[in-house]
């Protein structure tokens, strides 16, 4: 491969075919013949308007015996009934819509199912939300996904006009809703790729920030290039691509004929377009893992941090960086090379980064430094010390374990070096800890990063 370049996370390709009237079958030709990963179903047929509250005396939905529990839960997702509008004015109906999404929410729960995909929310979606709420915190494992067209709905879609309108309105009902869901974690948003997709960048940027779970793409989008083959227009191209960083699933969705080798034509060339994305850069490789997570605040003055915190710190692919550049550039301006050792202070060295970032500094503008690197764990001590004895470029470093307010420096600094600035507001108390340090520092010595 190329250099730097790593195993992109793996796209999940499924299909929707509407009806369902057996889907033992219908999952072996999804994923036997077209070589899908998932096939989507609805969880009971389109056009059963049931009364909840009078029960028949028959079953309102297929069995679960077809499939093993391993097969429901991986490989297939749900659909709600398109009918159900829980915010009708009508309150029978209402009700009606009410009881049948319960009935339909259990029933996918009962199914171990991944994820439900729900319809499209109006302008007023007060009591949907209220019930999509509910239905989130009773069920955390399932996930429940909303429909929002992201252009304009392509010629012959059947239910094109039960969508809201599309680009901002579209964000704007979808923002209400999940606000009133109080941004639960497995309430998301699946986008309808549309025929006319909107010029304003920003408005597909806006999209980008979102929990975007799947990308529906219908089969009527497709073009059919020389070879018989279907191909998306070259602006839809662009779009499936730029959403394809936040790694959704992909949802083919059309009638099985749609080509002489079924859907499987168009899941190929989904996965030919998706073999052609740029490897991740090293920030993004950095930064992926934490997408759509809250982080506890670190607190190291309080606790002593893991070595795995430390290692995650050190995968920074932008910041040892910049303070290496800062401090060449302070001993370029600062010490001519006819000038004894500057003396570089690094105070909360953790496992020596930017004691690393000091010496390298050094290193680029051939300057002669000696550097402290002040640390109060203990354990990231044993660290240090260990690279001052296997590291021959860490001969001028001396390890001081101890904690930086309360140490006796025998010499002051030409600059101070800490990264205490943490990641949420001064959880790392940035100004206590340098504060207490800023008597080692030479009058006209330098602090980095300082404003």
């Amino acid at each position: 491969g190329l250099p730097g370049s790593v195993i992109m996370a793996r796209i999940e390709l499924g299909v929707d075919v509407g009806a369902v009237p057996e889907v033992e079958a219908a999952l072996h030709v999804a994923i036997a013949k077209w070589q899908a990963d998932f096939l989507m179903v609805p969880l009971v047929h389109p056009r059963s308007r049931r009364e909840p509250r009078r029960p028949r005396n028959e079953p309102f939905t297929r069995s679960d015996l077809p499939l093993t529990s391993g097969h429901w839960g991986q490989q297939i997702l749900g659909k709600t009934s398109p009918w159900l509008q829980l915010d009708s004015p009508c309150e029978r109906f209402r009700r009606q819509c009410e009881l049948a999404f319960a009935q339909e929410v259990a029933w996918a729960s009962h199914l171990t199912l991944q994820a439900v995909l729900l319809p499209p929310p109006r302008t007023a979606c007060t009591n949907l939300a209220h019930h999509i709420n509910q239905a989130a915190l009773a069920n955390p494992h399932l996930q429940f996904w909303v429909r929002a067209p992201l252009c304009s709905p392509a010629a012959g879609d059947t239910d094109a006009a039960a969508a809201p309108a599309s680009g901002t309105g579209a964000w704007k009902s979808w923002n209400q809703l999940r606000s009133l869901c109080e941004h639960a974690v497995n309430v998301g948003v699946v986008l309808e790729l549309g025929l006319e997709c909107a010029d304003d960048e920003r408005e597909l940027m806006r999209w980008l920030g979102e929990p975007v779970r799947a990308l529906v793409v219908r089969t009527s989008l497709f073009l059919t290039n020389k070879r018989g083959y279907p191909a998306l227009p070259r602006k839809q191209q662009a779009v499936f691509a730029q959403l394809m960083r936040l790694n959704p699933r992909v949802i083919v969705c059309g009638r099985p004929d749609a080509h002489g080798d079924g859907l499987g034509a168009h899941i190929a060339y989904l996965r030919f377009l998706l073999s052609k994305r740029p490897p991740q850069t090293p920030t993004e490789r950095f930064e992926s893992p934490y997408y759509d997570y809250l982080q506890a605040p670190l607190q190291p003055l309080q606790d002593n941090l893991e070595s795995q915190t430390y290692e995650t710190f050190e995968k920074d692919p932008v910041k040892y960086k910049q303070y290496e550049a800062a401090i060449a550039l302070a001993l370029t301006e600062r010490h001519p090379l006819s000038a004894p050792a500057a003396v570089v202070m690094v105070v909360g060295a953790g496992r020596g980064p930017l004691v690393a970032a000091a010496l390298a500094a050094a290193l680029t503008t051939g300057r002669t430094v000696r550097v402290f690197a002040v640390e109060k764990n203990p354990n990231a001590v044993v660290t240090l010390q260990s690279r001052c004895q296997r590291e021959p470029e860490w001969a001028a470093v001396t390890v001081v374990s101890c904690d930086m307010r309360e140490w006796d420096s025998p010499v002051l600094a030409d600059m101070l070096v800490s990264e205490l600035l943490g990641s949420w507001g001064d959880n790392e108390l940035s100004p206590e800890c340098i504060d207490g340090a800023q008597r080692y520092l030479k009058s006209g010595g330098v602090s980095i990063p300082c404003g």
